[in-house]
């Protein structure tokens, strides 16, 4: 959901807003903060009281930040861990929402092989991090079972995966593993299930490219051979944008006496230095809440500006400003 640079630009702005706030707060602090984008979680020795004077001066920072909270003196969940005080130590385990329905890929789904076989070590590598006590991850991997069986996932498989992750020690589990790098080539396929053959075809006549003079240097490895989805149902049921029957681009009005439209130029696209951007709409003058490009007649610069009114009002106020 939303755009690529979201999580980023979140993170980002919370940081910022944190840094203020932290300078300017002089009452108790948690010991202990951290944050992932914008979920929380702290470690106290102040009273609840102050505690919670804490946190409304927080929510009454900034006017776009209002946090929900929970404080606990046992446990709390943070994202997907429930962390637990026992003793003079603490304990994990996974947490799941009461939304979460474990939807995890359906067994019949039109995926290769190995993406489903994996699907289940996955999860309980997952539950072997999560988990720091092993009777705990017993329990929660018997649940798992139970959530692929309904997935309709080979009892076989599952029972594969869990006796995989269970036989890998917790510590070792927590280690980042690190990515492998490689040079070779990808080469990206649609996937089907009787695409299998382009693959063995591929890679048996390689040898034809390596014996080349002008291919060999290129590819001097095999490709990567990788698979990319195929249009599913929800692709072709949901659409990210109105389907409409008007051309895409900016136009003239064509109301008699409109002081914009003989500033309008009939496009499909702004064009810079760089780049371009395709217009996915239909615009007017009498469009609101539109970003508009004005052109310079003389040194070609463009000025990027947006209004909530309609496009000729604003601009009629850019044409008194000359």
């Amino acid at each position: 959901m939303g755009t690529k640079m979201g999580p980023s630009y979140a993170s980002l702005f919370v940081g910022f807003i944190e840094h203020q706030f932290f300078s300017q707060y002089h009452g108790p602090k948690p010991e202990l903060y951290g944050r992932y984008i914008d979920d929380c979680l702290g470690a106290s020795s102040s009273t609840r009281e102050e505690l919670t004077q804490f946190i409304a001066a927080v929510n009454s920072f900034h006017p776009a930040l209002k946090y929900t909270w929970e404080i606990s003196d046992t446990s709390l969940a943070f994202l997907d861990i429930k962390i637990s005080i026992e003793g003079n130590g603490l304990c994990t385990s996974v947490y799941y929402k009461p939304t979460d329905s474990h939807s995890y890929l359906l067994y019949s789904s039109s995926h290769p092989s190995h993406v489903k076989n994996s699907t289940p070590f996955s999860q309980f590598l997952r539950l072997r991090r999560l988990c720091s006590d092993d009777s705990d991850f017993s329990e929660k991997s018997e649940a798992m079972c139970q959530f692929f069986d309904k997935r309709g996932y080979p009892a076989s498989d599952v029972q594969a995966g869990h006796r995989r992750a269970q036989q890998i020690d917790r510590q070792s589990a927590l280690q980042t593993a690190e990515k492998e790098n490689t040079d070779r080539i990808p080469f990206t396929l649609t996937f089907h299930p009787h695409n299998h053959s382009v693959k063995s075809i591929i890679l048996k006549n390689f040898k034809l490219l390596q014996n080349d003079s002008e291919t060999g240097t290129i590819f001097s490895q095999p490709p990567l051979i990788s698979f990319k989805r195929d249009k599913n149902v929800g692709n072709f049921l949901v659409r990210s944008s109105f389907q409409t029957n008007d051309q895409s681009g900016t136009f003239k009005c064509a109301r008699s006496h409109c002081k914009t439209c003989s500033f309008i130029h009939n496009v499909e696209k702004i064009s810079g230095s760089k780049r371009s951007i395709k217009i996915t709409d239909h615009f007017t003058c009498t469009s609101a809440n539109v970003i508009y490009c004005i052109t310079c007649t003389y040194c070609n610069k463009l000025y990027i500006g947006d209004t909530g009114r309609r496009l000729g009002d604003r601009f009629r106020e850019h044409l008194r400003d000359v």
